[in-house]
């Protein structure tokens, strides 16, 4: 088990409708982390929220697009975390949207998986 001060977790939040090179800025963010060797990594779909530049969005059964925030939580030693904030940074740019990304100290109490290596 690794001391909180050495693992973190990322937390970005952004929109569904978000796209980078053709595809969802989320679905890019959670390959890209997986493809970089980051350990483990959720994205979750909100129901309702808003952004400091936006109006509440919410899930509405008459939409033709479904606009509402995505979360992504990725955890890992926070050495690997602020490289690959690095890495992705640019890609928000293309975005056009609003944003956030945090950076807080967690602590892996359980962890089993495959071959994973807590």
């Amino acid at each position: 088990m690794k001391s909180p001060d050495e693992t973190v977790m990322m937390t970005i939040y952004l929109s569904s409708t978000d796209m980078f090179h053709g595809s969802k800025l989320f679905e890019a963010i959670t390959i890209e982390a997986k493809n970089y060797g980051i350990k483990g990594a959720t994205v979750m779909r909100g129901i309702m929220g808003f952004g400091e530049s936006s109006k509440v969005k919410s899930t509405k059964f008459w939409e033709l697009v479904e606009k509402v925030p995505v979360v992504i939580q990725l955890v890992d030693e926070r050495s690997k975390i602020e490289r690959f904030l690095y890495h992705i940074k640019p890609w928000f740019d293309e975005a056009q949207k609003g944003h956030m990304v945090t950076i807080s100290s967690t602590e892996i109490v359980l962890c089993k998986g495959g071959n994973l290596n807590c």
